[in-house]
């Protein structure tokens, strides 16, 4: 028997229909926050999986202490974590081509167009040591297109913890996802870190949609803050 939505409960109902919310933002190309409360990285990741069912791809996590936070939960999914850490003695290109030789990959236009999209062209044959932390972040997801990835979690990124940060990171977010199938989602335990980044937020507690945030639209929150300049 087929359990029609309009026959389940009234919390798993409301839980499929923010689901269906969701999708719908990723196919406007939204930038969207996960805020989490008594949930685990695995429940993010079964969450993040569940909303994008129909992708065949690779997910990405990068952020602080990756290995540490996520490695344990997700040992028994096998599913493998493939983030090297970036080499700063390296200039950026150097960093990528270690990606490369390992995926047995070449460097190929389209990887170049996105180098250029992520405003990394000019600073690509400099040292990491040197590079902004929206910069590092931005080559980190260049990393993640050599891995195939078709989800990039950004857990608690450097690259948000100012609001200058916030605002070039979120433009530089911003073309990369108009031009691109990635989808990305960035996590946080506050939502106010997603702020200026993000402009959905859903609020996870134990694995289930509490609720989500509509925010402001990019425009409009460009327009505020220019207003104050």
């Amino acid at each position: 028997m087929v359990n029609k939505l309009g026959n389940l409960p009234k919390q798993i109902k409301k839980h499929l229909l923010l689901i269906k919310d969701i999708r719908k933002y990723i196919e406007n190309k939204e930038i969207i926050g996960i805020t989490t409360k008594n949930t685990t990285k695995l429940e993010i990741i079964k969450f993040v999986q569940k909303v994008v069912n129909d992708l065949d791809g690779n997910i990405y996590i990068t952020g602080r202490n990756i290995k540490n936070r996520y490695r344990k939960e997700l040992e028994p999914t096998k599913k493998m974590l493939e983030n090297v850490e970036i080499q700063k003695d390296l200039t950026g290109m150097e960093n990528i081509e270690i990606i490369l030789q390992k995926k047995r990959k070449k460097i190929t236009e389209e990887l170049q167009e996105y180098i250029e999209i992520l405003n990394l062209s000019k600073i690509i044959h400099e040292k990491t040591s040197e590079y902004s932390k929206v910069e590092l972040q931005n080559l980190d997801i260049i990393r993640a297109i050599i891995y195939d990835a078709k989800i990039i979690i950004l857990d608690e990124p450097e690259c948000c913890e100012s609001l200058k940060d916030k605002k070039e990171f979120r433009e530089s977010l911003r073309n990369f996802i108009s031009h691109s199938d990635i989808i990305i989602f960035f996590v946080a335990e506050e939502k106010e870190m997603l702020l200026h980044t993000c402009n959905k937020i859903i609020q996870l507690e134990k694995s289930k949609i509490d609720r989500i945030h509509i925010l402001e639209s990019f425009e409009e929150i460009e327009e505020r803050e220019n207003s104050k300049n």
